[in-house]
């Protein structure tokens, strides 16, 4: 997909480089950024691999201005990260010790979403989340974003996928303003294992 001197497309092999060092910037508090940057550059691309997700990116004039990270259909993103988890958590073991504690909340706060129904996702046949969108500051106000997010709709909407969810901080301009103006509407609330309030967005993907 291109517009004038911007390009929407899948991410390329030679770019998770790229992409996971952006990620890092934009995300700093993402569970993989804690880790370091090779557990990121691993996280980046299990995207881009998976037949259950998808990686894109936004060049404009030949250079990376966005990406979005995306599962167009989780039960086949789990099925594929399933038994890759053991080389993923190899990958963060020389870091968990100075994250232990942050570890020990992230567990604490499954077992309780485990035991909670208002905390599942569920909705009428498969679902899809849209993980991490993030745009260059010089590259922001351009619809690069809105373009990103209408591909990774389409895109779940191929595999399948009939409801989508994404989740972003509690804050009535900027994202949630955004993703409000892209018709995804406010399902719930939740809480971050660091203590952040999050909106959960929804969507219904199929007509």
């Amino acid at each position: 997909m291109t517009m004038g001197r911007v390009e929407l497309r899948s991410m390329r092999a030679h770019e998770v480089g790229d992409v996971a060092r952006l990620h890092r910037l934009m995300f700093p508090s993402n569970v993989a950024s804690r880790f370091g940057p090779r557990l990121v550059h691993r996280y980046v691309d299990t995207f881009r691999s998976s037949p259950g997700a998808v990686a894109l990116v936004a060049e404009r004039d030949g250079a990376l201005s966005g990406y979005l990270l995306g599962v167009t259909r989780t039960d086949r993103h789990r099925a594929f990260v399933r038994p890759r988890r053991g080389g993923l958590i190899l990958v963060a073991l020389p870091r968990m010790p100075r994250n232990a504690w942050f570890i020990l909340k992230v567990l604490r706060r499954r077992l309780a979403r485990r035991s909670s129904p208002q905390a599942q996702t569920d909705g009428p046949g498969p679902l899809a989340v849209l993980s991490h969108l993030a745009t260059r500051e010089d590259a922001r106000g351009c619809g690069i974003g809105g373009d990103l997010v209408m591909f990774f709709e389409l895109e779940a909407l191929k595999q399948g996928a009939v409801t989508g969810y994404l989740a972003t901080d509690d804050q009535p301009a900027g994202a949630a303003r955004f993703y409000e103006g892209l018709e995804w509407h406010l399902d719930r609330h939740d809480r971050t294992a660091d203590g952040r309030v999050l909106r959960i967005y929804r969507k219904t993907l199929a007509p």
